[in-house]
């Protein structure tokens, strides 16, 4: 995978010929800027590297990491991107069943293979479809160019299809 493959490089690639000036870290925007902002607000320095070349690094960091090039996204006046959408898959691990999680890993799998992915869901009261559709809708928004088809089927139709489930 060739280095600029990860959504973190794009993102900073995008974002470095609106950023000027230095400070006592170094020139805005720079590697060693990162790291020691990176290390400032709570985050491991060396991890900056890892998630811009690798895409490798734990969900806290990955969104400690995003949260500062969003900052700095507004800084320049620019809008910031949407997050990349792997950092909701570790928001549904806390929230989603083992089933909806594997539903939503897949999900986000095809997706990201550029298909179209269709999902039924169904399921009786209180088990967890509001969840993961709002997962599912989040990851969407993430990714430019996707809108969920939402279609809320009740009465009925919905009793006929809890079968199905």
């Amino acid at each position: 995978m060739p280095e600029s493959d990860t959504p973190w490089r794009r993102y900073l690639e995008d974002l470095r010929p609106h950023l000027k000036g230095r400070d006592h870290r170094g020139k805005k925007g720079s590697l060693r800027w990162l790291e020691a902002l990176m290390a400032e607000r709570g985050g491991r320095a060396g991890t900056v590297r890892n998630i811009l070349y690798k895409d490798l690094g734990s969900p806290e960091e990955k969104e400690r990491l995003y949260e500062l090039l969003r900052e700095l996204y507004r800084e320049a006046g620019l809008e910031p991107p949407p997050p990349p959408a792997e950092l909701f898959l570790e928001s549904a691990r806390k929230t989603l069943g083992r089933d909806k999680r594997r539903i939503f890993r897949r999900f986000l799998k095809e997706l990201e293979a550029g298909e179209r992915p269709q999902v039924v869901v169904v399921g009786g009261p209180a088990t967890g479809k509001g969840v993961l559709l709002a997962a599912l809708s989040r990851a969407l928004s993430a990714l430019p160019g996707r809108e969920p088809f939402l279609l809320n089927l009740g009465g009925e139709v919905a009793q006929a299809l809890v079968p199905l489930a």
